[in-house]
């Protein structure tokens, strides 16, 4: 039984090391991740060239950027934190969290929506204790059941201070918008969004927005 136990330690060890990323690999992440810093200052004070962009939507802030994490567990956020993350988006993931015990069909959704509402207060106790931004972030398909039983977790999250939800569809935006609970909504790359004129418009209502993963640099 001993050996057994050893065995299986020293194998998951190993399993775990197998994913970790070699000294190298840390630096050359680290330099490309400075190299887009200064890429970014180097256009401080410049000026949008497209004169039919909007003045309203046109800035000449000097770009910030934030390191940010989409995650389903709360081992990753700790480790994201621990590393300086200062914002989470976090979905969470029963199945992945309960070790399988719970299927991903949904039956029982006051169940689902306990268990949901604890990881979420886990996580945001994570983040708090580290002066970070927990984002809430809703699946990219909801189904009218999941909207219904998800929306009702809103109030409760913002009065325990997660005021901020990530949405990839407009039928997420109109029920918690009918909610009138004052949280932020920000667009998931799930919006497809292409081009200014989409974020113009979704500005107006949406907090923050996500552009489309399949763009070029000069699209950006």
């Amino acid at each position: 039984n001993r050996l057994r136990r050893q065995l299986l330690e020293e194998a998951e060890n190993e399993l775990l090391n197998s994913y970790k990323p070699s000294g190298k690999d840390v630096r050359s992440a680290m330099k490309r991740l400075t190299d887009v810093k200064e890429d970014l200052k180097s256009h401080k004070g410049s000026k949008m060239e497209d004169k039919s962009i909007p003045e309203n939507i046109k800035s000449d802030n000097e770009p910030h950027m934030d390191i940010a994490i989409y995650t389903s567990n709360l081992e990753t956020i700790k480790g994201a934190l621990k590393a300086g993350c200062k914002k989470i988006y976090f979905e969470p993931s029963l199945w992945e969290h309960f070790k399988r015990k719970h299927t991903c069909e949904v039956i029982d959704w006051e169940t689902h929506c306990e268990y949901l509402q604890e990881l979420l207060m886990d996580a945001q106790k994570l983040c708090t204790a580290e002066n970070a931004t927990l984002i809430w972030k809703w699946p990219e398909i909801n189904h009218n059941d999941s909207l219904r039983h998800l929306s009702q977790l809103v109030k409760p999250l913002r009065e325990e201070g997660i005021d901020e939800i990530m949405i990839g569809n407009m039928g997420a935006f109109n029920i918690i918008n009918r909610l009138n609970v004052p949280v932020k909504m920000v667009g998931s790359a799930a919006w497809n969004i292409w081009n200014y004129h989409t974020v113009f418009e979704y500005s107006k209502k949406i907090n923050r927005l996500t552009l489309s993963n399949e763009l070029s640099r000069l699209e950006l």
